[in-house]
């Protein structure tokens, strides 16, 4: 399960990175984030994220970053 180790609402998440990542650039629930759950590591699994940001500065970034530790959240 998606999150299943994660101590976060999706909600609550979803909401804290589109203020750090303003401008529809966070895709959440009802977006296809398949492509986003996998990457070429070998014997890894995909797993689906629970969002996406999507941060065009370094700023954002940080701010990204910076939610997501706050919320325990993996990046």
């Amino acid at each position: 399960q998606p999150g299943s180790n994660v101590a976060c609402d999706r909600v609550l998440l979803h909401n804290a990175l589109t203020q750090a990542c303003p401008g529809g650039r966070v895709l959440g629930p009802g977006a296809d984030l398949s492509s986003y759950g996998r990457d070429e590591t070998h014997g890894l699994q995909p797993m689906l994220p629970d969002a996406v940001a999507i941060p065009s500065t370094t700023a954002e970034v940080r701010k990204v970053l910076a939610v997501c530790g706050e919320l325990g959240v993996p990046v």
